[in-house]
């Protein structure tokens, strides 16, 4: 069981670095996915040591089930010490993403991927994040690396209570113009530019008239 908990609790360890220090660095991450290219003996240990804490906590519970009907002599303080950690390390993994996020926000402030943070909870309607960054002070307005802002995500993804929470904390219409696609954002935004070449003259077109030849 021991060799159990402590492969769980290297991969919970690493699992963790990814959702609060590398994500306050770098912005969200693929969870996994850094973990299987720089360390894939660590990923494999730890996917196999979880199979291996489920079948002994299952095991566990089968065999106090069968001392408590047979009347046999039950466990000793350290099986249920031991038993209490395996729990622990195997609840680790459904600890929801936002929710390490939310507390790497509230103990060491934004980091440099706190834009793209605000943008991907935006679009996840993940209001508790959402505004502990902006209370944090990451810009409302300020585009992500890829050059759409927190607003402009809400908008793709369909969020609008979001979306109006967001215009409520000074978020731009203008700037985020995926939320054209909404009628009422649509009514409080300028109009669109217009297309190159749109201001041009028209050339009146000519027709031309192909006549069969007899022969």
């Amino acid at each position: 069981m021991w060799a159990a908990i402590f492969g769980t609790l290297a991969f919970d360890l690493r699992m963790v670095y990814e959702q609060t220090i590398l994500t306050r660095r770098e912005g969200p991450q693929m969870l996994g996915f850094s973990t299987a290219h720089l360390f894939p003996g660590l990923l494999i240990l730890g996917v196999l040591a979880l199979l291996a804490g489920y079948v002994c906590l299952a095991a566990f519970v089968l065999w106090a089930i069968r001392n408590r009907v047979t009347g046999r002599p039950g466990f000793t303080r350290l099986d249920w010490v031991q038993c209490a950690v395996l729990i622990c390390v195997l609840a680790v993994p459904y600890v929801p993403y936002s929710a390490w996020q939310l507390a790497t926000v509230e103990i060491a402030g934004p980091g440099r991927g706190a834009v793209s943070q605000l943008a991907r909870a935006a679009s996840e309607n993940d209001r508790l994040l959402v505004r502990a960054l902006l209370h944090a002070r990451v810009p409302v307005n300020q585009p992500t690396p890829y050059g759409d802002t927190p607003l402009n995500h809400a908008c793709v993804s369909g969020a609008i209570t979001m979306a109006r929470y967001l215009i409520s904390r000074g978020a731009r219409l203008d700037d985020a113009p995926n939320c054209r696609q909404i009628g009422e954002f649509r009514a409080q935004m300028k109009p669109p530019p217009p297309e190159p070449g749109s201001g041009l003259p028209k050339v009146p077109g000519t027709t031309i008239e192909v006549h069969a030849q007899d022969h």
